[in-house]
């Protein structure tokens, strides 16, 4: 079956004649090379601006991370209630030491998002300081529920084992 038969084929050896669309301007073909190298200089320029803005996106989308499992984090504390048992201490515990284990590995969470250019560091400071931030926040959710659970000691009772005894100076026996 060839192709004349077919109400929409075109031959295969010359390419279509079609007018551009009106919304399209007509190419027009540069012939100076200085133009050329100029354009190409703009295009890795833009192209190097477009990847930093995409690297501090990306930075800024791992920073607030640890902001949107805050409401969760302390839905499960409440969840788990006041006792002492396995589930609460399981879930205050990971209450912990997830956001103190993402504090102490900032750097290297943010290692990936660095510029090879740039200082080590220097265009992520606020990124840093937003994960940090709600790193934070996140500890002290945790931190509040083991005061609630009567865990951290917050009152004066606490501390009187560490209250020096007075020793008397004389002593009285009662005669039988």
């Amino acid at each position: 079956m060839s192709n004349s038969n077919h109400k929409w084929s075109l031959p295969p050896t010359s390419p279509p004649n079609l007018p551009l669309p009106p919304s399209c301007p007509p190419l027009k073909p540069t012939t100076d090379s200085r133009m050329s190298t100029v354009m190409s200089a703009e295009k890795s320029l833009t192209r190097s601006k477009m990847l930093t803005k995409k690297r501090a996106a990306a930075a800024m989308n791992l920073a607030t991370q640890p902001g949107k499992s805050i409401m969760m984090t302390a839905f499960m504390l409440w969840m788990s209630g006041k006792n002492l048992n396995v589930f609460t201490i399981n879930t205050t515990s990971m209450a912990i030491i997830n956001p103190l284990t993402a504090i102490i590995n900032t750097n290297s969470n943010f290692r990936r998002f660095e510029s090879p250019d740039d200082s080590p560091g220097s265009s992520l400071l606020q990124q840093k300081g937003i994960y940090i931030a709600l790193n934070t926040l996140a500890l002290m959710v945790a931190m509040y529920k083991m005061n609630s659970m009567g865990l951290l000691p917050m009152t004066t009772a606490d501390w009187t084992g560490l209250i020096d005894q007075r020793e008397p100076i004389e002593n009285n026996l009662m005669a039988l």
